[in-house]
């Protein structure tokens, strides 16, 4: 498969990428609508077929979406180093005052989640799902800033 720039940063991601949003998600009937298993099975295929930019985030499946891409690392023989995994943060992930948003405080303890469950110490990518009217710019930028090592 081949690659393509993200914009002008010299990153490059498989021309197709893998999202993961319905991994570990329960439709309004209570039914998970893509378990462990297939998603392990469907991860297997994308990587087989040269893909190899996986797409999360950390509301996805509550956190299993993140959470099996992590085991699914573990446990195949695919290096790390040669995917690029992204991953997004905003939504409430704790019921507290700071448990959503893009301020210091959420965005600090949203990153060290989303490593923690995807068994990793770096996410390659790391997007917001949408605006915070709440945050200063400057604030949230410094701190997305701060991530980068």
């Amino acid at each position: 498969m081949d690659a393509v720039y993200v914009g002008s940063t010299g990153l490059q991601v498989s021309e197709v990428g893998f999202g993961t949003w319905r991994f570990g998600r329960e439709d309004a009937t209570g039914t998970t609508e893509v378990g462990k298993q297939r998603a392990f099975e469907l991860l297997d295929a994308y990587a087989e077929g040269g893909g190899r930019f996986i797409d999360t985030a950390d509301m996805y499946g509550d956190g299993l979406a993140e959470t099996w891409i992590g085991e699914w690392f573990e446990t195949r023989e695919w290096d790390r180093e040669s995917f690029v995994v992204a991953s997004k943060v905003y939504w409430p992930t704790r019921n507290d005052p700071n448990g959503d948003g893009l301020g210091r405080k959420h965005l600090r303890r949203s990153v060290d989640a989303v490593l923690g469950r995807l068994g990793t110490d770096y996410v390659d990518l790391l997007y917001t799902h949408r605006w915070d009217d709440e945050t200063p710019v400057e604030e949230f930028m410094r701190t997305l800033d701060g991530f980068v090592a």
